[in-house]
């Protein structure tokens, strides 16, 4: 609970978007828009990469979004999660995500990062002994793998490039997980904080990707029912199907409004307890936002949402393959509210 006290020493102004970070987000919006195309998504879910769009994405300075100045950087926490979001709408199909998670987890912890990616990176959590699952991998050739050690946690680059991979079954292909095995270490660090502090920055990049899933498919459900007639009238008059569409805006909303809130307290207070919470809740509002937007898109458009020639799957597919990535939203529920539960005991 917020206090009087505490609430009047919040500064406000953090969680009004910036004029920069609209204008980020607008410029993401267009170019993504003219970059590539859902055929192009459609291609990359079947197991045709497009690889071609990685250079365009660096070229653009997305990977220096969020990046301290001093390493040629360029904006916030803040506003690489406008970006991101703009990237989920579009159901990017490089690994913009996956490199920006890794980075961020770096500067978390306060380990060098001299420059923007050039190449994809991706992070990786433990698979047995000396194997490690990284989200959206296939391209990568380095790795920040994160692990529990001690009470703390250890996060180590690997040099992927050359490791024996091993592609795993999801369903969105153009975010394959990869099993790694027999990979370099280049970096190692350990840390007092829990790994869930340490992934606080990555799980709002994931949160905002998700956000963006979460809104495309909305857009989507909505502009079937303004033009979809039945009974001589557009779907969309119908009463039971508004109050679909308000909940399912009310879900973005709530997503939308966590991931910036996370942004912002993982800028002004890394590894704290209350990132680590917000991380936690605005990663599972939109993982929620996601599935539910993406699965109301498909049930609004009926028999036409199954087929493969819409778009209704390929949000299907990139909200529940990105969901369970750095933790599925019931787990990640639990834990916040055990902690809050906890603090709130030994107050």
């Amino acid at each position: 609970m917020v206090t009087t006290s505490a609430a009047s020493e919040i500064d406000w102004n953090l969680y009004v978007p910036s004029e920069q970070t609209l204008e980020l987000e607008e410029a993401a919006r267009e170019h993504f828009a003219a970059l590539f195309s859902t055929a192009e998504v459609r291609a990359a879910v079947g197991r045709e990469p497009a690889d071609h769009l990685w250079q365009p994405v660096v070229e653009q300075g997305y990977t220096a979004i969020g990046l301290p100045e001093s390493v040629d950087g360029l904006g916030s926490l803040v506003d690489l999660a406008a970006v991101l979001e703009q990237a989920g709408r579009a159901l990017l199909p490089v690994p913009l995500l996956a490199t920006a998670a890794a980075t961020q987890t770096l500067l978390a912890i306060g380990a060098p990062v001299t420059e923007p990616p050039t190449q994809p990176s991706t992070i990786a959590v433990p698979r047995g002994a000396a194997r490690w699952l990284g989200f959206d991998g296939r391209t990568a050739t380095t790795s920040v793998a994160v692990d529990a050690r001690d009470g703390g946690c250890r996060i180590r680059v690997l040099s992927v490039a050359s490791a024996d991979r091993r592609p795993v079954q999801g369903v969105d292909d153009s975010r394959a997980a990869v099993e790694f095995a027999d990979a370099a270490v280049i970096d190692e660090h350990e840390v007092d904080s829990d790994c869930e502090s340490v992934l606080a920055p990555a799980r709002v990049c994931v949160a905002a990707d998700l956000v963006g899933v979460a809104a495309g498919a909305l857009d989507g459900a909505i502009g079937h029912v303004l033009t979809r007639e039945q009974f001589g009238r557009t779907i969309g008059s119908f009463q039971a199907v508004k109050h679909l569409l308000a909940d399912a805006y009310v879900l973005v909303e709530r997503a939308r409004s966590l991931t910036l809130g996370a942004a912002v307290e993982a800028s002004t207070a890394p590894l704290g307890a209350d990132s680590r919470r917000l991380g936690m809740l605005a990663k599972a509002a939109a993982a929620d936002a996601a599935v539910r937007c993406s699965d109301l898109q498909v049930q609004l458009l009926g028999a036409m949402g199954l087929t493969w020639e819409s778009d209704a799957p390929l949000f299907v597919r990139r909200a529940r393959h990105t969901a369970a990535f750095l933790g599925n939203a019931d787990d990640l529920y639990a834990a916040a509210g055990a902690e809050s539960l906890t603090e709130g005991s030994a107050r």
